[in-house]
């Protein structure tokens, strides 16, 4: 079995165990979308956001988020902490006062 990394992140938040919880699995790839949804039921958190190679020359990564029960799109609050958790791993480089997220 593969195993995955993972971290738990509270947004809109600078409190711990605080605002919104997220769950960002890190270079996700390999995983097909009945595990990607099994693995956010086990999470159950609001979402779990998956971190996968993007299909896009432009873009260094690409974010999928599953509820416990189905995949979302246009989701907030999971787009902006797993790339802030990119940016804590140091995957996102935030060195220009204007960085472009694709």
């Amino acid at each position: 079995m593969d195993s995955y990394k993972f971290v738990l992140a509270d947004v809109f938040t600078e409190q711990p165990l605080a605002g919104n919880q997220l769950a960002v699995v890190l270079n996700a790839q390999g995983l097909a979308d009945s595990q990607m949804q099994a693995i956010a039921r086990e999470f159950n958190y609001s979402e779990t956001t998956f971190v996968l190679p993007s299909r896009q020359a432009k873009a260094a990564w690409r974010l999928r988020s599953f509820s416990p029960s189905a995949e979302v799109f246009g989701a907030g609050h999971n787009a902006l902490g797993a790339w802030w958790v990119l940016a804590a791993q140091g995957a996102v480089d935030l060195s220009d006062p204007c960085t472009t997220l694709w």
